[in-house]
């Protein structure tokens, strides 16, 4: 299944705050625009997007640790988790932020990095 770049940069974020949640995320499309620096529109879309593929699902009526209402938005699938594992991720600590796939050179700070998690 291909996903555009849009996609899969959203797809890698709610993936990665899935994993820092213990597996339980759900984002807006807010937050999610501010992590990936795309137009909230673009997220929107893309969210819908992998919604309709099976790797992301929609959550409504969703409730924050301390009870109090939270709203709705957007968390991967264990089939968008999947999907998400070859996609490029951000540099970790470079000031690009350029998407590199794991393990290659990374043009903004000129080293070879592991992004494997």
């Amino acid at each position: 299944m291909n996903l555009n770049p849009n996609e899969a940069k959203v797809l890698v974020e709610l993936v990665d705050a899935y994993s820092s949640y213990d597996g339980f995320c759900f984002r807006g499309f807010d937050g999610i625009s501010r992590e990936t620096g795309l137009d909230r529109k673009i997220v929107r879309r893309a969210c819908r997007s992998l919604a309709r593929k099976g790797l992301a699902e929609y959550g409504r009526g969703l409730w924050t640790e301390d009870g109090e209402p939270a709203g709705s938005g957007y968390a991967a699938t264990k089939a968008g988790a999947e999907r998400a594992k070859d996609l490029p991720r951000p540099c970790e600590g470079c000031p690009s932020g350029i998407a590199n796939p794991p393990g290659r050179y990374c043009p903004g700070c000129e080293a070879y990095r592991d992004h494997q998690q």
